[in-house]
């Protein structure tokens, strides 16, 4: 489940109780927000909160490839309404234009040749 202000929780339902656990989250060296999902089998995962909150209310536009992209360069923004999925390369695009590569201009020259 997630709240109006982007927390996540896990559900527990037993036959006496609905319980509701925040799921913890961090912030990576990145800047990133980060959440540990923990699978059926134990297994933890290291998941980006923008990810999990464009898969859970705009799943319908993914696309195979497709990253998740903060639209005001605030990367612990992760409210519904600044994110958007974008192509790695668009991604780049945008990565350029907001300053995150200040020291040096990046470009990425793909196989054919194009920039």
């Amino acid at each position: 489940m997630v709240d109006d202000f982007g927390s996540l929780y896990r559900i527990t339902i037993t036959d006496d109780a609905i319980k509701l656990n925040r799921i913890s989250d961090r912030v990576g060296q990145s800047g990133y927000v980060y959440n540990t999902l923990i699978a059926d089998d134990g297994r933890k995962h290291c998941v980006q909160r923008g990810y999990l909150m464009l898969l859970a209310f705009k799943f319908d536009s993914y696309f195979d490839g497709a990253e998740c992209d903060h639209i005001d360069h605030d990367t612990t923004n992760n409210d519904v309404t600044n994110l958007r999925w974008l192509s790695h390369r668009d991604n780049c695009k945008h990565r350029r234009f907001r300053g995150r590569e200040k020291d040096r201009m990046l470009y990425l020259i793909y196989d054919d040749g194009s920039v």
